[in-house]
């Protein structure tokens, strides 16, 4: 069974996005596609997120958890390969090259039009960093990363089965914050790959399914919320200081401290998110189905309003606002157009049943 608070805590969390994205135009600590002004306080609400990914992909281990539990595993790659690798494909083909076009417009480069950008595009693979005109995964190694976990780890998920659930760390009350953190900040020291710990996310995706697989697990998150939520804060409140002070460090170390916080607050959110959010709304019938392809569409339309809107006014809250707002808008209506066509619900993996139904003519006499 499959409970309500996963998918609103991860419809909250893709909504999240865009004001995260849209701070990335206005970082001063790191680079992105097309950059305004750097501004200090939108510069602080990058790391006071940071726990959104790993929230993610926490998520993501617990919805695997429920599906395998009604499928089986060569179905259940089965249905991950239709939902996230035939969209990634897409997506690399026609949804992230616009986002390297206007990348090279916005750092003053020559993409020399559309068609011959494109051929440079798909030919130049120097240059992974997203932002240099070259090929690049972009936004969608999120959804690469999640197929290759939800397949290439059902084996020790096997194992993880077989093994009795109420006997793990997360059912103590430490060993649920200590041992995860201790070992996520381990993790943390390994070095990434593109500028992402490959490790460090497979971890948080297997947590989720441990927390799962028993009840009492969840029970303990929600009555331990408060504590977590501490942890949380002041973690977040560390962060700040950081930022603030000797700005976002980039060491092993600073990144170890931070991923062990990052659980603390997905502890947070999780709980107060079972014991409040466990019951649909209209808008999350509406949204559940619709927050996977509105991820896959919506940095491409927030780095092409943000390039438009910076050339105009580069620093501010109405920009912030515009962009934000816009790229929101726009992900809906590319949503709501490609859920009416069979083909585009395929190549953005939209689920067949969120297609408008035809109504009936009524009969005349």
């Amino acid at each position: 069974m499959r409970l309500e608070y996963i998918d609103r805590l991860r419809n909250l969390g893709i909504l999240a996005l865009f004001p995260f994205h849209t701070a990335r135009v206005f970082d001063a600590s790191e680079s992105f596609y097309v950059q305004g002004r750097p501004d200090p306080l939108l510069t602080t609400l990058i790391p006071v997120l940071s726990w959104l990914l790993p929230l993610l992909f926490v998520l993501a281990g617990m919805a695997g958890r429920y599906s395998l539990g009604v499928r089986t595993p060569e179905a259940y790659v089965r249905e991950r390969r239709r939902r996230l690798l035939y969209p990634f494909l897409f997506g690399i083909a026609l949804i992230v090259p616009p986002q390297a076009y206007y990348a090279t417009l916005h750092h003053g480069g020559d993409p020399g039009g559309p068609m011959a950008f494109l051929r440079s595009y798909f030919t130049d693979l120097s240059d992974w960093s997203e932002y240099e005109g070259g090929f690049a995964l972009g936004h969608l190694w999120f959804i690469l990363l999640l197929y290759g976990l939800a397949t290439l780890l059902l084996p020790l998920i096997g194992l993880i089965e077989r093994r009795d659930p109420s006997s793990g760390p997360l059912n103590h009350p430490i060993g649920m914050v200590a041992l995860p953190g201790a070992s996520l900040a381990v993790l943390a020291l390994i070095p990434g790959v593109l500028g992402k710990n490959l490790v460090v996310f497979a971890a948080f995706f297997v947590l989720g399914h441990l927390l799962v697989r028993d009840p009492a697990t969840m029970e303990a998150v929600v009555r331990r919320r408060l504590p977590h939520l501490f942890l949380g804060v002041v973690g977040v409140i560390g962060l700040l200081t950081e930022s603030l002070t000797v700005g976002s460090g980039q060491s092993p170390l600073s990144d170890s401290w931070r991923t062990a916080l990052c659980w603390a607050a997905v502890l947070a959110v999780l709980g107060y998110g079972r014991r409040y959010m466990d019951r649909g709304t209209a808008f999350d019938s509406y949204f559940s189905p619709a927050a996977f392809p509105v991820y896959v569409l919506h940095q491409t339309f927030l780095v092409i309003i943000a390039h438009h809107v910076i050339a105009r006014a580069d620093h501010g809250g109405w920009p912030f606002l515009t962009i934000m707002t816009g790229s929101l808008v726009a992900s809906l209506v590319g949503y709501e157009l490609a859920r009416r066509a069979r083909w585009t619900r395929f190549v953005l993996g939209i689920p067949e049943r969120t297609r408008p139904r035809r109504s009936k003519a009524s009969p005349t006499g």
